[in-house]
């Protein structure tokens, strides 16, 4: 069960249905939406008051079916309107809108990539060695960088030698890599920009003791 961020709407998930209330209706169902299988997360566009044409202004959706690595992508107010992303092989662990409305972000089984989807056109990117699910995806206070926390290996020789944590920030007008950070921990588990933008902080189980 989910409220849209306008909170006009009640969004239900049942099996493989998705039931949408209104409460200007007095709970009134306004739309029934049937998934390719049983649903396993709901997650309300975010709500944009000044962009009309936003995903908002059209009170997207999506469904998320982990054992099928699909999601399905639902409008409120346009129910001829819908999308599909399936990951495939690869799985679905966990899947987030980006701040914008117009972007997806899923993560594959065993955290081997992730993936930024547009519900505008069919572009893709991939964001490779993800640590986390959604919870280690942040966007800056203005929207404009996106903070992941990722996996990265110190080699000698080409030889592996551990594996510790760093943090990738991407431009999000191009999904591209803008800078890289190593970091002292290996057991990260959330991270999170600071109010200003300038900062990004993590949550770790046990800081690695420094040299």
């Amino acid at each position: 069960m989910s409220w849209s961020g306008c909170g006009r709407y009640l969004a239900v998930a049942k099996d493989t249905r998705l039931c949408v209330r209104d409460v200007t209706m007095n709970l009134s169902i306004v739309q029934l939406f049937t998934c390719v299988d049983l649903i396993s997360a709901i997650q309300w566009a975010p709500h944009i008051e000044t962009d009309s044409n936003s995903g908002d202004s059209m009170r997207l959706i999506f469904c998320a079916m982990y054992k099928r690595a699909i999601v399905q992508v639902f409008s409120i107010l346009d129910p001829s309107w819908t999308c599909k992303i399936a990951e495939g092989i690869c799985g679905l662990i966990s899947a987030k809108w980006t701040p914008d409305t117009r972007h997806i972000i899923t993560v594959s089984d065993f955290r081997i990539h992730a993936t930024v989807w547009s519900l505008v056109d069919t572009s893709k990117y991939v964001i490779r060695h993800p640590k986390l699910g959604a919870e280690g995806f942040a966007f800056s206070p203005d929207g404009t960088y996106l903070a992941v926390a990722e996996r990265s290996e110190c080699k000698v020789r080409r030889v592996s030698l551990c594996i510790f944590d760093a943090i990738g920030v991407y431009n999000v007008e191009t999904w591209e890599l803008a800078r890289h950070f190593d970091t002292a921990s290996y057991d990260m588990v959330e991270l999170a920009w600071s109010m200003d933008g300038r900062y990004v902080q993590i949550r770790t189980c046990m800081m690695m003791a420094e040299k």
